[in-house]
Protein backbone atom coordinates (compact mmCIF):
# COMPACT_ATOMS: atom_id res chain seq x y z
CA UNK A 1 0.00 0.00 0.00
CA UNK A 2 3.15 2.38 0.38
CA UNK A 3 4.40 1.76 -2.53
CA UNK A 4 0.90 3.20 -4.61
CA UNK A 5 1.39 6.13 -2.24
CA UNK A 6 4.50 7.05 -2.72
CA UNK A 7 3.80 7.77 -6.95
CA UNK A 8 0.55 9.61 -6.17
CA UNK A 9 2.60 12.22 -4.11
CA UNK A 10 5.13 12.49 -6.38
CA UNK A 11 2.51 13.42 -8.88
CA UNK A 12 0.46 15.62 -6.36
CA UNK A 13 4.08 17.51 -5.47
CA UNK A 14 4.76 18.04 -9.31
CA UNK A 15 1.60 19.03 -10.25
CA UNK A 16 2.03 21.78 -7.25
CA UNK A 17 5.39 22.82 -8.52
CA UNK A 18 4.69 23.43 -11.65
CA UNK A 19 1.14 25.04 -10.78
CA UNK A 20 3.11 27.61 -9.00
CA UNK A 21 5.92 28.07 -11.47
CA UNK A 22 3.29 29.01 -13.83
CA UNK A 23 1.56 31.41 -11.33
CA UNK A 24 5.20 33.41 -10.67
CA UNK A 25 5.44 33.29 -14.50
CA UNK A 26 2.28 34.96 -15.00
CA UNK A 27 2.59 37.62 -11.87
CA UNK A 28 3.74 40.58 -12.22
CA UNK A 29 7.30 41.46 -10.50
CA UNK A 30 6.78 43.49 -7.40
CA UNK A 31 7.67 47.13 -9.18
CA UNK A 32 4.83 46.57 -11.78
CA UNK A 33 2.41 45.96 -9.09
CA UNK A 34 3.69 48.82 -7.34
CA UNK A 35 3.35 51.45 -10.18
CA UNK A 36 -0.09 49.79 -11.25
CA UNK A 37 -1.37 50.20 -7.68
CA UNK A 38 -0.25 53.92 -7.59
CA UNK A 39 -2.29 54.30 -10.81
CA UNK A 40 -5.63 52.46 -9.64
CA UNK A 41 -5.25 54.42 -6.11
CA UNK A 42 -4.56 57.78 -8.61
CA UNK A 43 -9.33 57.64 -8.57
CA UNK A 44 -9.93 57.59 -5.33
CA UNK A 45 -9.88 60.84 -5.07
CA UNK A 46 -13.12 63.10 -5.23
CA UNK A 47 -12.05 65.29 -8.02
CA UNK A 48 -11.46 62.90 -10.67
CA UNK A 49 -13.91 61.23 -12.62
CA UNK A 50 -13.34 57.85 -14.88
CA UNK A 51 -15.54 58.14 -18.07
CA UNK A 52 -16.02 54.24 -19.41
CA UNK A 53 -19.03 54.29 -22.61
CA UNK A 54 -20.46 57.38 -21.48
CA UNK A 55 -20.76 56.90 -17.86
CA UNK A 56 -18.65 58.65 -14.86
CA UNK A 57 -17.56 56.40 -12.04
CA UNK A 58 -16.07 58.37 -9.19
CA UNK A 59 -13.70 57.42 -6.05
CA UNK A 60 -13.99 53.71 -5.19
CA UNK A 61 -16.47 52.93 -8.30
CA UNK A 62 -13.58 54.20 -10.41
CA UNK A 63 -11.25 52.10 -8.39
CA UNK A 64 -13.19 48.71 -8.54
CA UNK A 65 -13.43 49.55 -12.81
CA UNK A 66 -9.55 49.88 -13.04
CA UNK A 67 -8.98 47.07 -10.52
CA UNK A 68 -10.93 44.49 -12.26
CA UNK A 69 -9.38 45.26 -15.38
CA UNK A 70 -6.24 44.66 -14.07
CA UNK A 71 -7.39 41.14 -12.28
CA UNK A 72 -8.79 40.42 -16.00
CA UNK A 73 -5.39 41.25 -18.00
CA UNK A 74 -2.92 40.14 -15.06
CA UNK A 75 -1.13 37.20 -16.68
CA UNK A 76 -0.70 39.45 -19.77
CA UNK A 77 0.90 42.81 -17.68
CA UNK A 78 4.47 42.72 -17.75
CA UNK A 79 5.06 46.37 -17.29
CA UNK A 80 2.89 49.66 -15.82
CA UNK A 81 2.72 50.56 -19.35
CA UNK A 82 0.93 47.04 -20.43
CA UNK A 83 -1.45 48.01 -17.89
CA UNK A 84 -2.06 51.46 -19.48
CA UNK A 85 -2.50 49.57 -22.96
CA UNK A 86 -4.43 46.95 -22.32
CA UNK A 87 -6.66 48.07 -18.79
CA UNK A 88 -6.73 52.32 -20.13
CA UNK A 89 -6.96 52.90 -23.68
CA UNK A 90 -10.48 51.65 -24.65
CA UNK A 91 -13.38 50.11 -23.23
CA UNK A 92 -13.25 46.46 -24.19
CA UNK A 93 -16.84 46.36 -24.70
CA UNK A 94 -17.72 48.77 -27.06
CA UNK A 95 -14.64 50.19 -28.20
CA UNK A 96 -14.94 53.76 -26.61
CA UNK A 97 -12.07 55.92 -25.77
CA UNK A 98 -11.56 55.67 -21.94
CA UNK A 99 -11.36 59.83 -20.60
CA UNK A 100 -10.13 60.77 -17.17
CA UNK A 101 -12.41 64.35 -16.03
CA UNK A 102 -9.83 66.64 -13.68
CA UNK A 103 -10.32 70.15 -12.85
CA UNK A 104 -8.36 71.08 -15.57
CA UNK A 105 -10.51 69.02 -18.29
CA UNK A 106 -10.70 65.73 -20.18
CA UNK A 107 -8.22 63.82 -21.05
CA UNK A 108 -7.91 60.52 -22.66
CA UNK A 109 -7.09 57.84 -19.40
CA UNK A 110 -3.70 56.20 -21.23
CA UNK A 111 -2.40 59.22 -21.61
CA UNK A 112 -2.87 61.20 -18.56
CA UNK A 113 -1.80 57.85 -16.64
CA UNK A 114 1.49 57.50 -18.96
CA UNK A 115 1.82 61.08 -17.29
CA UNK A 116 1.09 60.47 -13.56
CA UNK A 117 3.15 56.90 -14.02
CA UNK A 118 6.42 58.94 -15.61
CA UNK A 119 5.78 61.84 -12.48
CA UNK A 120 5.71 58.46 -9.91
CA UNK A 121 8.63 57.08 -11.74
CA UNK A 122 10.61 60.29 -11.12
CA UNK A 123 9.83 61.07 -7.95
CA UNK A 124 10.93 56.94 -7.00
CA UNK A 125 13.40 57.27 -8.76
CA UNK A 126 15.22 53.20 -7.54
Amino acid sequence: MKRRFVPQLAILLATLVVGCSLYSVNAPDPRTQREVSYLIRLFDRPDLRLVLNNEEFTGEGAVRIMQSKYDYYQSDIHSAEDFILLCATTSSASGNQMIVKTRKGDHPLNEWLANKLDMYRRHNAE
